[in-house]
């Protein structure tokens, strides 16, 4: 994980905080070079010099200490001295803004990798999700993904299988935004141990898969026999559980030809231990005896080891499930060494071998002593062990629990932020409407006013004048109660009083009162009138079933635009017909044009995109939208050769 992009950072706070620049480089680059070629040991004591350095000569740089203590972390935990890595965070998490430091995520990272080895699987979880929160605000995506992998790992250790996918896949989600192809696979090994401990044997295999195919992308022989190693025991692990011991021994195998090669005996001992498991389940005893003392023999360099202990019981429990002489001083050497560890699985499963095998030998006495060991042992780690895992998984709940409802209310925060405005913008609105309303109302209302004056007080007029006057002032009062009635139907339909009314009718007669009763003498005063042709259809007396509230209200509001804003020798051609949509719903449409005047027809349908219609335009097109919304019509306005045309459409159904 840390790699020469951190000591860079520490490079650059040196250039700025220091003027030791030559001498703290120098050992700085020194441990890089050592952690390059694996001498963690060497390069941990080159770091700590580098700190002293700091120390001694008064450096007060914050990112310098914080870069040295995250590669300390790195380097302590490829030597697996966890407890180090737990007392470097303490010596730098009480220093001031400590979080807003580069690399601080890191240590966070491996911190909680230090909790979970140490078994504290809830404090470790805690630390991965500080080390993601921490990661975000500077986009290292190295250290996020690693910490949601992690974050997995510990969830599908738990058994919580869905969060554990979760988890998985928002890490594999972000490896598209690193380009280091070593970490990618090396993120993918782990993903697909994931995969295995859930059970998901195929996904698993699959995850393998693309790890072998892309290995090459890796220049270092090396580097790739690393992770090849990790892949093939995974396969084979995969293969001895779906019971194909002949392809599980075949990647076991491949993977220890290449722990070989990088002379890492360890691993080369852990693997051929699972090879003999598995010629041991398949009652090759031959076999399975000869991988075992193997497997021992590159072990034995580390006596002490939990690898060493554990092979050597595995080959000892072999040996008496199979009838095999067992060697006495071997079996109680091991015992010395197991008093050494603090791991009471090693413990309780010696004490359980030597009951067993003193049992068979006759000697009674002894093997009630270690079987009475064995059970105190077993409880015990049995003990720790549930109360451990109760203890982890209500914990880690609980911080999942916390994470959600912080992420709740981020989210309602910014859900009532956005609700907030959008009601100041409807407020906005609502005043800037009801100020065009009133000021419209104010000119029709101010015109009946003046002409009521003179009525009433100039006897001079004339019949003629008279006339005149008392028609302007009845489109003015038709145009307000226009206005009023517009606003009245928003508030009804705002108010759920107002709903589609559906009946049946005949059009024709509907059509002819609509348009010829009520309006023709009105219109006539004025040298208006209106043109109604009807198609073949409608001439019959056929009846349909329409909303004659919505299609009476959008007439009314055709023909009083054409009286208000139209002068004298005007007509309104309007043709009506029954035809289908591409749905095949039935429609009454009626097409309205003139040739007088297109602000008829833009009052009536003003377009979004002409923030200039104001006032009247407004009010109509809002109640007419409103109207055709709830009795499914639609309105179209189009000009061609110089004539304008509105088109209203109603769903109708014959009756």
């Amino acid at each position: 994980m840390i790699s020469s992009l951190h000591f860079q950072t520490t490079f650059t706070a040196i250039e700025q905080f220091s003027s030791h620049q030559e001498e703290l480089v120098e050992l700085l680059s020194l441990a890089d070079s050592l952690r390059e070629n694996e001498l963690f040991g060497q390069a941990i004591e080159v770091t700590l010099k580098a700190q002293q350095f700091i120390d001694e000569n008064g450096i007060d740089s914050i990112e310098i200490k914080c870069t040295i203590c995250a590669s300390l972390c790195y380097l302590y935990t490829q030597i697996n001295q966890f407890e180090s890595v737990l007392e470097i965070y303490k010596s730098v998490s009480n220093s001031k803004n400590i979080e807003t430091i580069s690399n601080f995520e890191t240590i966070y990272y491996y911190v909680g990798n230090a909790n979970v080895q140490l078994g504290n699987l809830s404090n470790g979880f805690n630390y991965f999700q500080l080390a993601v929160s921490t990661a975000e605000k500077s986009s290292n995506y190295h250290i996020i993904s690693s910490s949601l992998l992690a974050c997995s790992s510990i969830l599908a250790e738990i058994g919580e299988k869905e969060y554990a996918l979760v988890y998985g896949q928002e890490c594999l989600e972000l490896l598209d935004n690193i380009s280091d192809q070593e970490f990618i696979l090396n993120i993918k090994v782990q993903y697909g141990h994931i995969l295995h401990t859930l059970e998901l044997y195929e996904e698993s295999i699959e995850v393998c898969n693309v790890i072998i195919r892309d290995i090459t992308l890796i220049e270092s022989q090396k580097k790739q026999a690393r992770i090849l190693t990790t892949v093939f025991s995974l396969i084979g692990s995969i293969y001895l559980i779906l019971e194909l011991p002949s392809e599980a021994h075949k990647f076991y195998k491949k993977s220890v030809d290449l722990y070989k090669y990088l002379e890492d005996n360890e691993g080369a001992g852990k693997v051929l231990a699972n090879i003999a498991t598995v010629h041991e389940r398949f009652k090759e005893l031959k076999k399975a005896e000869k991988f075992y003392l193997e497997s021992i023999k590159f072990l034995e360099s580390n006596k002490e080891s939990t690898a060493y202990l554990n092979v050597s019981l595995m080959y000892i429990s072999f040996l008496l499930s199979n009838n095999f002489n067992i060697d006495l001083q071997f079996l109680h050497s091991l015992e010395i060494q197991s008093n050494r560890t603090n791991s009471l699985k090693i413990k309780s499963d010696l004490y359980n071998l030597l009951s067993r095998v003193y049992e068979k030998l006759g000697e009674l006495r002894f093997a009630l002593r270690y079987q009475k060991l064995y059970t105190e042992t077993a409880l015990q780690r049995s003990k720790e062990k549930e109360k451990t895992k109760i203890e982890e998984i209500k914990n880690i709940i609980e911080i999942r629990q916390l994470q959600k409802i912080s992420e709740l209310e981020a989210q309602t925060n910014s859900q009532l932020t956005e609700l907030n405005n959008k009601l100041v913008n409807l407020n906005k609105i609502k005043d800037d409407f009801f100020a065009i309303a009133s000021h419209d109302l104010k000119n029709p209302l101010g015109a009946i006013k003046q002409v009521t004056s003179l009525l009433l007080y100039d006897s001079e007029l004339d019949e003629q004048t008279k006339n005149e006057l008392l028609v302007s002032m009845f489109i003015s009062s038709h145009s307000s109660l226009f206005l009023l009635n517009n606003l009245n139907l928003i508030n009804g339909i705002q108010e759920g009083k107002v709903n589609p009314y559906f009946q049946s009718i005949d059009v024709k007669s509907f059509l002819n009162e609509t348009f010829i009763t009520s309006y023709s003498s009105l219109l006539k005063v004025n040298s208006q009138e209106i043109e109604l042709t009807l198609d073949d259809s409608i001439r019959s007396t056929s009846k349909y079933t329409v909303d004659t509230f919505s299609l009476s209200s959008l007439f009314d509001n055709i023909v009083l635009q054409f009286l208000v804003n139209s002068t004298s020798q005007s007509t309104l051609h309007t043709f009506a017909r029954i035809e289908k949509n591409t749905e095949g719903t039935s429609l009454i449409t009626v097409f309205s044009s003139t040739s007088r005047s297109l602000e008829i027809f833009k009052y009536l349908y003003a377009i979004q995109d002409r923030p200039d219609y104001i006032g009247k335009r407004q009010l109509t097109k809002e109640a007419m939208s409103i109207l055709l919304r709830l009795s499914g019509g639609t309105l179209q306005y189009t000009q061609e050769n110089g004539t304008e045309k509105l088109t209203i459409s109603i769903p109708i159904t014959k009756s």
